[in-house]
């Protein structure tokens, strides 16, 4: 999946997300205690403190051959109830992210625990690392976006001896209350989406695209479409167009809720599953994620966002 030891990692900066930069030393309050909030905005975010966020995400296990190259890839499942938590110390620095996953797994990444944090795209996202290279994780960095109120990113958990691996993307953030998304009208939320495309057995690739989610609140509907897709194998530093994995589909708004899914296909034939929830006192921002397959290990999972 990931192959992040090609993404030139030595040669990245120490950077957090959501929380401001990341790298120097870490410290908690004089007390050691660090008090746990729940998100509301990333506006609202201090120093010495422990966010958590409820998500949604789109998964699927994987397993290697002998070689190290993915041999299968399962069906992407829609989950509901997941979680994103970040801890900033006294400098408003990460020190410690991590992620519920579908199957009830916890990845953690702590720099007390040898974790790093890197950025990518020229700090447009960044990758967490755990100390065992065993579990990573890719996160848009919201305030490059103009994003207050949520954010996506992918993850992985590589396969051991005993279990296979695992592979998805998180959208987190501030729900909107059901009873404060419009039931007239309709709205065009543009933004990004991004994730890991993985092409063959032993060739992955990160992209990126633009995003429009043009949803009628009346008719309980909205339609899905990326364009302008890059796809980069070396962190961002250089990208080519890759159109063949723009992205098509519809949802269904769901009757009094915060809730939305629907069908997803690419350009070059891959099918699969997506949904999305609204984020923001006021829906002022949306996001979701996906996840499509195509033939033999080709899959294409990850996130968006945007705003209205």
């Amino acid at each position: 999946m990931i192959k992040i030891k090609t993404i030139s990692v030595l040669d990245l900066i120490l950077s957090g997300c959501g929380g401001g930069g990341g790298g120097g030393s870490s410290s908690n309050n004089s007390d050691g205690v660090v008090p746990t909030v729940a998100f509301t905005s990333w506006g609202a975010v201090r120093p010495n403190t422990r966010v958590v966020a409820p998500g949604i995400s789109s998964e699927a296990t994987y397993t290697e051959n002998s070689s190290g190259g993915v041999s299968s890839v399962g069906d992407y499942t829609n989950y509901y109830g997941v979680e994103f938590t970040e801890t900033l110390d006294s400098n408003g620095q990460i020190s410690k992210a991590t992620i519920t996953t579908g199957d009830g797994d916890r990845l953690v990444f702590d720099k007390s625990d040898g974790a790093t944090f890197t950025p990518l795209v020229g700090g447009a996202a960044t990758v967490a690392i755990n100390k065992d290279f065993t579990e990573l994780a890719i996160a848009t960095d919201p305030a490059t976006q103009g994003w207050n109120y949520q954010t996506f990113g992918v993850w992985q958990r590589y396969p051991s001896s005993t279990d296979t691996g695992r592979i998805g993307a998180i959208s987190t953030g501030a729900f909107t209350d059901a009873n404060r998304i419009p039931t007239t009208s309709s709205a065009i939320f543009t933004g990004s989406a991004a994730g890991v495309y993985q092409f063959s057995s032993l060739t992955s690739y990160l992209a990126s695209a633009d995003m429009a989610l043009n949803v009628n609140f009346a008719n309980r509907t909205a339609s899905f479409a990326t364009s302008n897709t890059y796809i980069s194998n070396d962190g961002g530093a250089s990208s080519s167009p890759y159109s063949s994995i723009d992205l098509s589909g519809s949802m269904t708004l769901i009757p009094n809720q915060n809730n939305m899914y629907g069908a997803v296909t690419s350009r070059n034939g891959m099918t699969g599953i997506m949904h999305a929830r609204f984020y923001g006192p006021n829906a002022e921002e949306v996001g979701g994620t996906f996840g499509v397959s195509g033939s033999g290990v080709q899959t294409f999972v990850g996130g968006f966002g945007g705003t209205r």
